[in-house]
């Protein structure tokens, strides 16, 4: 089940992401190790500050492009508006449901792979 989408982010990132968060009413649940943003796409931003639970900060794998199915459109939009930039590339399309669609990925072994809940995961 598609719930939510993480990032990565400091804490001064992370103050900023939420007040640009409250600036689209979106509701926002800071706790002591994530925060997570409700928005109006039916899934949860994840903000996490903590390097700990990455498994490696060293790893040269890393997400180039995310697809997302959505019931609504604007998300790219809202995005550049919360993150104040675009380096996330996050792209959808509208649809029936809620759910990632693609994505693609640096220096993984082994690719395409389409996952258990149908997400095409392609190296690039």
């Amino acid at each position: 089940m598609f719930d939510h989408i993480g990032f990565l982010v400091s804490d001064k990132e992370r103050e900023k992401i939420c007040e640009n968060a409250v600036k689209l009413s979106w509701k926002v649940d800071k706790r002591e190790r994530r925060t997570f943003i409700s928005t109006p796409y039916h899934f949860r931003i994840e903000l996490q500050t903590n390097t700990d639970v990455v498994d490696s900060l060293n790893s040269k794998i890393n997400l180039q492009e995310l697809k997302l199915e959505t019931k609504k459109a604007g998300l790219e939009s809202d995005l550049l508006t919360l993150f104040g930039t675009s380096k996330n590339r996050v792209y959808s399309e509208i649809g029936d449901v809620v759910t990632i669609k693609q994505a693609i990925i640096n220096n993984l072994i082994s690719s395409p792979i389409v996952d258990p809940n149908g997400v095409r995961i392609i190296n690039e």
